[in-house]
């Protein structure tokens, strides 16, 4: 039968994971089965060609690699990993044994990807599961669990010594199977319903605590907002590997990563709420990865949204998507699969959250949780792609929504918004605005604030579908100015007016020269750009014509040429406020500056030269979003960031003389 007509590959496995000799045996049996549990043939599987085949039969035929041809070929699995099965083979029983050659050991980690298991591409799968592991270890796997302490196997041929048992069942459609192992310290708690794990590689009893409650609370609320949590609990592992990986039921996190302090508001919910997106409903990728975005919109976004920063991690969105992607190779999401450098993370992650946050915009919040909670619902445990979501919202909203989605999901670039005209009335009531865009033109709901002379703030929203449209607005008082989506909620280019300067865009340049202030700093400089195509050591760096330009040393000369900032007093005035530094602080500015005509981003690293240095400027790019840095010894965190103030430039208009202070309001969390 053709593999698009099997709807479920059945594993029904025990695995040993045998501590004397580090090594991996399987015992796997096989089948599938179409939607009505009929039994079908299997199809075409794979498994690491580094197993090593014991025994294995077809339907019920033992495979002998002395009588059969047939046996030869699935006895030794082909060099790319394909397991030939005779047509229409309806069950298949394999036994196999690979030794764990790990740097990592005892800590196991068996993904999908691996091919551990025979597997088949694309085709879901479920199983039952039993894993015997050394009597100190845990072991983890998705699916509701089992512990039972009796010797007990299902398949009579395994080993009866290993009496740590761990019983896994996942009866709803996976896309792999996942195998923690290894003696952690295992953390466990459970409220109104729901369960959280941390398994970690040393006791740490506060540092479990802390996430366990936050696992908790975000399992709760995500399950109120979206529809109940997909499996039977959630776990954080501590990974060796640096990682931050959302995987079914549990996340991997590095050992580092999880004793940050804001991961706990960032990557581990982000990594929670994969559970509703990514490995709740999966991802078909035929017009783009969709969960990247939307999760990040309900996870990273609405923690700033809570505590009134969404309009600044905005603002950052639209400046690293033109720091990177637009810089470095712009190109639609529908093309976007997954993140590899910061380009492709500014449009996935990006332009992804920007689309489900115009959507949220054009349609109202109740609408745009109630078709979050359909599609949910819909498509929990199969395959949905961006025509799927379109098709949900559609019916939510009784609306078309396909010019909507073909735009931001197959145009690459964004439109650049320009206040071509703000002409007021004579009672200075009503106002007539033109706005323009580059051809050819997108199809837009531009936000437009006119505040009044009062202090008041009327929101209106323009409609702009061509290069150059005109609106007329009117209001009760006299207005006294207006500002074109002052709250960035359009995806676009921003004006030069609205984005300071960062330090993301000194890694996002192509040329960068490091400029040691004298001697001592010039072991730092070639450390700093060894490795990084581009970077280069110069003196005076302002004749090299460089895209980027860092400046070494407190007293470097160039300095005072580039930036106003002066250090007076140990006391450094940063937009306006003043910041004491020490002879121990390390201070990072960025700025820009017109160099023998050419545009160059500086940064400025106001320290003494310390061979500690290097680390910090290593982490440097982590703080890509902002425009200054103090730090008060180098080995710590920031003490004090922010970006450079703007203003309104190009997309404001003022009418009175003395206009009134605009307050950025606070918007409403979504859930």
């Amino acid at each position: 039968m053709a593999h698009s007509a099997v709807s479920i590959i059945k594993h029904d496995m025990t695995v040993i994971i045998d501590a004397s000799s580090k090594g991996l045996i399987v015992v796997d049996h096989i089948t599938a089965h179409l939607d009505n549990d009929t039994l079908t043939s299997i199809p075409a599987l794979m498994l690491n060609p580094d197993m090593q085949i014991l025994r294995a039969s077809v339907d019920g035929r033992e495979l002998i690699e002395e009588n059969s041809s047939l046996g030869q070929q699935l006895l030794t699995p082909m060099a790319d990993g394909h397991i030939q099965l005779p047509v229409g083979s309806r069950e298949l029983v394999i036994e196999y044994r690979n030794d764990l050659m790990t740097d990592d050991w005892p800590w196991i980690t068996l993904l999908p990807q691996e091919a551990w298991y025979p597997t088949s591409i694309d085709t879901p799968l479920s199983f039952n599961l039993d894993v015997r592991v050394p009597s100190n270890w845990v072991t983890l796997s998705q699916g509701a669990s089992d512990s039972e302490v009796d010797g007990n196997s299902s398949d009579d041929n395994i080993d009866q010594q290993y009496d740590n048992v761990a019983t896994y069942r996942q009866f709803d459609p996976q896309q792999g199977i996942y195998l923690i192992a290894g003696p952690y310290v295992d953390y466990h708690r459970e409220a109104r319903g729901y369960r959280a794990r941390v398994m970690l590689r040393d006791a740490d009893a506060r540092l479990a605590d802390s996430y366990l409650s936050a696992a908790l609370v975000g399992l709760e609320r995500y399950s109120a907002a979206l529809g109940e949590y997909p499996y039977h609990s959630f776990t954080l592992v501590e990974n060796q590997q640096q990682t931050g990986w959302g995987m079914p039921g549990f996340t991997l996190l590095g050992s580092e990563v999880i004793r940050l302090p804001f991961i706990i508001h960032t990557s581990f919910p982000h990594e929670l709420l994969h559970n509703w997106w990514g490995n709740g409903i999966f991802v078909d990728y035929s017009s783009g990865n969709w969960s990247e975005g939307l999760t990040t919109y309900l996870s990273d976004y609405l923690d700033r949204e809570e505590n009134d920063h969404a309009r600044q991690y905005r603002l950052d969105t639209l400046i690293s998507w033109d720091n990177f992607a637009k810089r470095q190779g712009d190109f639609p999401l529908s093309e976007f699969i997954a993140r590899h450098d910061r380009a492709t993370q500014a449009v996935g992650y990006g332009r992804g959250l920007y689309l489900f946050h115009m959507l949220r915009g054009q349609l109202g919040d109740a609408k745009f949780l109630e078709a979050l909670k359909k599609f949910y619902h819909q498509y929990l445990f199969k395959y949905a792609s961006f025509d799927d979501i379109r098709d949900v919202f559609e019916s939510v909203c009784e609306c078309s929504l396909e010019e909507f989605f073909r735009q931001w999901l197959y145009r690459s670039g964004a439109p650049r918004l320009t206040l071509e005209k703000a002409t007021l009335n004579e009672a200075g009531n009503s106002l007539e605005i033109t706005l323009g865009q580059e051809n050819p033109p997108w199809r837009l709901r531009v936000p437009l604030r006119l505040m009044d002379t009062n202090g008041n703030s009327h929101w209106r929203f323009m409609p702009l579908q061509a290069s150059m449209q005109s609106e007329t607005f009117v209001v009760d008082t006299p207005i006294a100015r207006v500002d074109v989506d002052p709250d960035f909620d359009v995806f676009r280019m921003l004006d030069a007016s609205e984005k300071p300067v960062t330090i993301s865009e000194l890694f996002a340049a192509d040329h960068v020269v490091v400029d040691p202030a004298d001697e001592s700093f010039a072991p730092l400089a070639r450390s700093m750009v060894s490795g990084r195509n581009g970077w280069s050591v110069a003196k005076d760096g302002s004749d090299a014509g460089a895209d980027g330009l860092i400046l070494l040393g407190r007293n470097h000369p160039l300095a005072e040429e580039i930036f106003d900032q002066r250090i007076v007093n140990e006391s450094l005035a940063l937009d306006g406020a003043p910041v004491r530094i020490s002879a121990e602080s390390v201070v990072v500015l960025a700025g820009a500056k017109n160099l023998n005509g050419h545009n160059t981003i500086v940064l400025w690293i106001i320290a003494q030269a310390d061979e500690r240095l290097a680390d910090l400027l290593r982490r440097l790019a982590h703080y890509g979003r902002q425009s200054y840095l103090v730090f008060d010894r180098i080995d710590q965190r920031a003490s004090f960031s922010g970006q450079w103030r703007t203003g309104g430039g190009g997309l404001t208009r003022v009418f009175v003389d003395d206009p009134p202070a605009v307050e950025v309001n606070g918007s409403k969390p979504l859930f």
